[in-house]
């Protein structure tokens, strides 16, 4: 490609499928910083990536036949479909650009012109994380292997101001540490109970740590069960953007949340996680950082998609992961990360 190619990288949603898309759009700029990367993606998350470093610009998909007019007069050189579904791929189509890629097992991958194998053609039998599967598409149009790099969101100073003022509302002080408690997921199976995250919280309060429990769009019965369950065990803020969720995360001293976005959006922002993983696989969806802890149930079903999970309609196996287990991990990352400086990089 020539210097200052435009490249478009299709990867709509969601919020931890984002952030795991991440490294590999750093490898790129890393490699070529010349090339004018531009992201196209949902509206709900552009403004957790419009200041990343790696990424030219953003073209948020309002609309779909809108969109596909601003793809087509884009001049793209490359177009990537890192999301697999129908309408990237006919957003991939509507790009115009000469080169188009996908995944051969994608939906409508005949839409595009370099179609990329499955990721043992570059790994081999070893299970492949989801970062290291979104590398594949660049590997295979010529961007050299090499040491992959960290899923890193900046913080934006006004969200950190924001957050600031959210705890301190709640009387945390600038300097006070605080684990960042978020109950909720996707799916029912992806839920550790709620009494249990409460009965961490007290579990941390008798260490000297304040807990402070996150709810986002959706959670709503979950934080009122908790209001009204256990008021006092820890600080809730809600109501959050997702750059405020980010500042909220880097500022905290440890992490506990399901499977889900704000997971990897605490790993991504540097703060030590405790992840609970219930059907899915932890080897294709675990945290993208050396700081974390995996809290997992003795299943026999192995993983599984969360809508198949047989138990969905009995009892998910994260009701089977006690409290006292999660508290051990968080008091092992904890020493393990007690003299270690963590936190997101700051931009104005």
């Amino acid at each position: 490609m020539p210097a200052g190619a435009r490249v478009l990288v299709i990867r709509l949603r969601s919020l931890g499928d984002l952030v795991l898309t991440l490294p590999a759009l750093v490898a790129v700029h890393s490699w070529r910083p010349d090339l004018h990367l531009v992201l196209a993606i949902e509206p709900a998350y552009e403004e957790l990536f419009r200041r990343h470093p790696a990424i030219a610009a953003l073209l948020p998909v309002h609309r779909f036949f809108t969109a596909a007019r601003q793809l087509g007069a884009g001049g793209y050189a490359v177009a990537y479909n890192l999301h697999g579904g129908p309408t990237s791929a006919l957003l991939l189509a509507a790009s115009g650009a000469p080169v188009r890629v996908s995944w051969r097992q994608s939906q409508f991958a005949w839409l595009a012109n370099v179609r990329v194998p499955g990721p043992d053609a570059f790994f081999g039998a070893r299970t492949v994380h989801t970062v290291e599967h979104r590398l594949t598409a660049f590997y295979w149009t010529g961007l050299p292997p090499g040491p992959v790099p960290p899923a890193a969101v900046p913080i934006e100073a006004a969200a950190a101001d924001r957050v600031r003022r959210h705890l301190s509302n709640c009387g945390i002080g600038e300097s006070e540490p605080y684990v960042l408690l978020r109950p909720g997921a996707r799916q029912p199976t992806q839920r550790w109970p709620l009494e249990r995250f409460a009965r961490l919280a007290e579990q941390l309060a008798a260490w000297g740590l304040r807990s402070v429990a996150n709810f986002g769009p959706g959670e709503e019965r979950l934080q009122a069960e908790w209001m009204e369950r256990w008021p006092r065990a820890a600080a809730v803020i809600s109501g959050l953007r997702l750059t405020e969720l980010a500042a909220l995360a880097a500022r905290a001293r440890l992490f506990v949340g399901n499977d889900s976005g704000p997971t990897h959006l605490a790993a991504a922002v540097g703060c030590p996680v405790v992840a609970l993983f219930g059907p899915t696989c932890a080897a294709w969806w675990r945290p993208w950082t050396p700081t974390y802890r995996l809290v997992q149930p003795d299943c026999v079903c192995g993983p599984v998609a969360p809508k198949r999970c047989h138990r969905q309609a009995d009892r998910p196996c994260l009701h089977t992961v006690s409290a006292e287990q999660v508290a051990q991990a968080c008091r092992e990352l904890l020493a393990e990360t007690e003299a270690a400086p963590h936190g997101a990089k700051l931009i104005d």
